[in-house]
């Protein structure tokens, strides 16, 4: 039925569509401040495709929903192949782009920095002979009088990296550390991303901090696991050693679990964060887990780390920051490459990782000194505008001020995010890494449960944005035997509530971008 309706709708606009092929040249700009003219909207079919009358059809439909509510939409699809714009709703209105914003942090960071990038986490100082050997200690054995734990903003750094640095420490010989260091110094030490400050009593893990050095994503999780009936359930957190417990959770028969966990400073100087938990939890619910933030990161890899030591067998004294005097490297760890990483932007729409890049980013425009500047939110939207302003095609000034799109933070158009698209996609450096991260319809990340009809299941590779009053989606739209796909963005804010219904406006809008499959084995779309 929708097929017939499309060819229904594009039979009754054949003499515009020609007329309009006279009067209007290729190429020209439909990114103006409104709906595109009806013979404008009519050369925007490309090719001979009656897809870009039906777009904006559906993109009028979006925004007389949206406009009901209260709402505005920013939206703009452009054939890649041909460069013909395919429909358009005030594509320059720059609205808050929620995490669509990810597309420009994971491009920048694939141009800038490279696929192949990787961060490496590394311990320094300078090994030298036990001065007084012991049975336990031989002679042969090593110590290291100031151990230096140095990060570079790694966002997938774990326990078990950790875990192999105290490994390669313990084969080399070393038994006795007489002070851990640990340096954050890589980048400034405002923790908070900006724009994440509107909600400072959200413990939750999506609200993580960011650091030169960050642990299981700065946040510490406490496993419960129910023993038996009025009894105290097994607890233990990860990573290991990062908070003391404190409190118990009892084991009872049935009823709801209700878990308190929250996380406080110690007061006590190198004495790691206190969990204060309490609660029950019923034994057939079996083992849950309860992820919060850390407050302060600054330490809490370096407690990990000692508590790995002492595992492996060497003594350690204090945990402190500092070290940065110390450039003689003895082991280190290196992270996935980029490619990899970039990933959870796209398929997992992951906020941390998107602000560990963005301060990343800061650090890739060596001084005059020769030395890279200290990683910054600030610093790294700065270079993310520098490299907007750059690409072809781009017009405007974005507001930009986090990576990750949380909160209401940046400022973007439909037709600032297509420049993106487009450059993204002719950039060979970028183009393979870049698509292959965003979610796939139907299939994957956060587009699983959406585009899964016959027609269109595979053929979007999009990002999503989703606040409380943001419904974005942003990526290209595969067309079987057509190289180059169609580049689109769709922002509409303002519209609180309507999160099921905006959703289902921008998936029919986007579904108009792709031509019927042909009866029988469908052919997979080029990427």
């Amino acid at each position: 039925m929708f097929s017939l309706y499309c060819g229904l709708r594009a039979r009754r606009r054949v003499t515009v569509a020609l007329l309009a092929v006279f009067l209007f040249p290729l190429g020209g700009s439909a990114r103006g401040q409104g709906p595109v003219k009806p013979a404008a909207t009519a050369l925007m079919r490309g090719s001979g495709e009656a897809a870009s009358t039906t777009f904006q059809a559906a993109l009028a439909d979006l925004n007389a929903f949206a406009s009901k509510h209260g709402g505005r939409v920013s939206a703009l699809a452009v054939d890649l192949a041909s460069g013909a714009p395919q429909g358009e709703w005030q594509a320059k209105l720059e609205l808050n782009p929620a995490s669509t914003m990810k597309l420009l942090t994971a491009a920048a960071a694939l141009e800038l920095l490279g696929p192949s990038y990787q961060f490496q986490t590394g311990l320094y100082g300078v090994p030298r002979p036990v001065v007084s050997p012991t049975p336990e200690s031989p002679s042969s054995a090593l110590q290291v009088d100031e151990l230096v734990l140095r990060g570079d903003g790694d966002p997938t750094l774990e326990v078990q990296d950790l875990w192999r640095l105290a490994n390669a420490l313990a084969n080399m010989g070393v038994t006795q550390v007489g002070k851990l260091f640990v340096d954050q110094s890589r980048f400034d030490q405002r923790f908070v991303p900006p724009g994440f400050e509107q909600q400072p009593n959200e413990w939750a893990a999506f609200r993580a901090p960011v650091s030169a050095i960050a642990l299981n994503r700065n946040s510490v999780t406490l496993n419960v696991l129910p023993t038996q009936p009025g009894r105290p359930a097994r607890l233990w957190i990860e990573p290991p050693s990062a908070v003391s417990l404190d409190g118990t959770v009892s084991s009872v028969d049935k009823g709801n679990a209700k878990v308190n966990f929250q996380v406080v400073p110690s007061g006590l100087g190198d004495a790691p964060p206190v969990a204060k938990v309490s609660g029950h939890l019923p034994i057939g619910q079996g083992r849950a887990r309860y992820t919060r933030r850390m407050d302060d990161p600054t330490l809490t890899a370096g407690f990990s780390l000692r508590d790995l030591l002492r595992q492996h067998g060497i003594t350690v004294g204090d945990v402190t920051t500092g070290g940065q005097h110390e450039k003689r490297r003895i082991t280190y760890h290196a992270s996935p490459p980029l490619s990899a990483i970039v990933h959870a932007l796209g398929k997992d729409s992951d906020n941390f990782t998107a602000e560990m890049l963005l301060k990343t980013l800061a650090t890739v425009q060596v001084g005059a000194d020769g030395r890279a500047p200290v990683g910054s939110s600030t610093q790294g939207a700065e270079v993310v505008r520098n490299w907007l302003s750059k690409l072809e095609g781009f017009e405007g000034h974005p507001h930009i001020r986090n990576g990750s799109g949380l909160f209401d933070a940046n400022r973007l158009s439909a037709a600032q995010l297509v420049a993106v698209l487009r450059h993204a996609y002719r950039t060979p450096s970028v183009h393979p890494d870049f698509v292959a991260q965003l979610s796939e319809g139907g299939v994957d990340g956060t587009l699983r449960a959406r585009f899964r009809e016959p027609n269109v299941r595979g053929r979007v590779r999009a990002k999503t944005g989703t606040l409380q009053r943001v419904v974005s989606l942003c990526g290209y739209a595969l067309r079987d035997g057509i190289e180059a796909p169609v580049a689109f963005a769709i922002l509409v804010t303002d519209v609180d509530g309507k999160h099921a219904e905006l959703r289902a406006l921008v998936d029919k809008a986007v579904a108009t971008l792709l031509p019927p499959r042909p009866p029988g084995p469908s052919s997979t779309p080029s990427p």
